[in-house]
């Protein structure tokens, strides 16, 4: 890749990175995020600030944070919820090690 074709992702784009990267590797982003002193408060889209709490809030209560778990927990905040808007978010969050420059 040019490196003149790499472009950082502005605010919304982060957040649905940083959301993305939750459904693809939960117990890393959490993990990443609490070093790095993230809070999901910080995140404006509300859907993807609900995803970000939902799964930190799982994972702290040992519970499953796979995609199937976390979309039919989301409907009951979301009821009108399409699956495949979380689908758009795994597919932004494809880079663990970007997650702290989107943060």
């Amino acid at each position: 890749m040019n490196p003149q074709e790499i472009r950082l992702p502005h605010a919304a784009e982060a957040e649905r990175a940083i959301a993305g990267c939750f459904i693809n590797f939960p117990h890393e982003s959490a993990a990443k995020t609490q070093e790095a002193y993230f809070s999901p408060s910080c995140i404006v889209d509300p859907l993807a600030r609900d995803l970000v709490q939902l799964i930190i809030d799982r994972l702290g209560a040992n519970q499953s944070a796979d995609f199937v778990s976390v979309v039919t927990a989301l409907k009951l905040q979301w009821p009108t919820l399409n699956p495949s808007r979380i689908t758009d978010f795994a597919g932004e969050g494809i880079s663990l090690a970007a997650l702290p420059s989107w943060i």
